[in-house]
Formats: structure tokens, C-alpha cells, sequence
């Protein structure tokens, strides 16, 4: 059956090298999309603050204007009259109701700030994690290419079964194709002369 026949080249050392650059593709994705969520929460995070100082403010004009009425009430110089002491307790009542909104409002949001703060540190910490996950695949990235470089592969292989017609012999910088069963054979990889910049597949017989 017809195959290919590689000759001085590490597909091992080309699959793992593969599998990093996949990976480090997929982390720079993961790490510009961690980018834009820890953008978005710290925006986030500055509206809920505004939101709370603009709710306190209410609050505390709320609370301003109640502790006025109640002065009218219970204070030194109380209002007597008491349909004039009925509409003075209708207000208040009506800025109690709208205190405890408030107050519920501000308590919300308070929660809400805590929750955007807690998912913001732990995207900082995802980012720090996914940093550390692409400086270690270039760390073996450079060393799967220095290691090629010091054992770039087999330049012979001996072959002393059969090796079938159409069988592609692929080296690093030639290919050839068999025209027809081949048994016991040494195939190497080299150039046509020294020296020279051409290159050329040798096939001889082991026996």
C-alpha cells in the first residue's frame, strides 16, 4: 500500500509545535476577551458609584426635609393646629416612604458594587493566570525549536521489509515518488554536492 516515508523530519516535534501555537491562539483570544470584561466591570463599577453618591444625596435631602417637618411637630415651636398637624404628618409619612426607597435602592446597589468588584478580581486574576500560560507555551515553543536544531532528524533511514511503488519519500527539502517495490533498502536525504545549495534523495540496497 503506498504511504509517505518521511526522512530527517520530527513529525512529533511538528505536532507538538502545532499544539502550542494552537493553544497560544486560544489563550491571546481568551486574554483579549478578559481584556474587554475587565474594561467593562471597572465602567460598571464607576456607574454603580454614581448612582450611589446621586441616591445618597436624595437621602439625605429626604432627610433634611423630614427632620424639618418633625421639628414642626414635636419641636418647641409645634404647629397646633391640628389639620395643619394632619397635612405636617401626611409629609412626613410620605418622606419615610420615600427614605426607605431610597435606602433599599442604595442597599441594592452596594451589592451590586460588591459583585462587580469580586468578578473584577477574579478576571485579574484570569488574566494573571493566562499570562503565565502563554510566557510558559513560547518558553516551550523556543525550546522545541532548539531542540530541532541540535537533533533536526534522521538523515537515513534503513528500510528491510518492502516498501511499495507510489510510496512518497519526503525529506526536508526533496520529494520523491517510487516507481516500484523497493526491498532492503537505505534511503538518505543529501546534498547533490557539497557544498552546493541542491539537494537529492539517494536510495541504494542494503545486501
Amino acid at each position: 500500500m503506498p504511504s509517505e516515508l518521511v526522512v530527517g523530519v520530527d513529525r512529533r516535534h511538528e505536532r507538538d509545535m502545532q499544539a502550542c501555537k494552537d493553544s497560544l491562539a486560544t489563550l491571546e483570544q481568551q486574554e483579549a476577551e478578559l481584556i474587554e470584561t475587565e474594561a467593562r466591570l471597572r465602567t460598571e463599577i464607576d456607574q454603580t458609584g454614581t448612582d450611589l453618591g446621586d441616591a445618597a444625596q436624595v437621602q439625605d435631602k429626604y432627610m433634611v426635609q423630614k427632620r424639618q417637618l418633625d421639628e414642626k411637630l414635636t419641636g418647641p415651636k409645634a404647629v397646633t393646629d391640628e389639620q395643619e398637624r394632619a397635612k405636617l404628618a401626611g409629609l412626613v409619612a410620605d418622606l419615610q416612604a420615600r427614605e426607605t426607597e431610597v435606602e433599599d435602592k442604595i442597599h441594592a446597589l452596594m451589592e451590586q458594587d460588591d459583585q462587580l468588584r469580586a468578578r473584577l478580581q477574579a478576571c485579574e486574576q484570569d488574566q494573571v493566570a493566562a499570562r503565565e500560560q502563554v510566557e510558559a507555551l513560547k518558553a516551550e515553543m523556543l525550546r522545541l525549536e532548539e531542540t530541532l536544531k541540535a537533533d533536526p532528524g534522521l538523515p537515513v533511514i534503513k528500510v528491510n521489509g518492502t516498501i511499495y511503488a507510489r510510496t512518497t519519500v519526503a525529506g526536508l527539502h526533496k520529494k520523491l515518488k517510487l516507481t516500484q517495490d523497493m526491498v532492503a533498502v537505505r534511503i538518505a536525504e543529501s546534498k547533490t554536492e557539497p557544498g552546493g545549495n541542491a539537494w537529492q534523495i539517494k536510495i541504494s540496497n542494503l545486501r
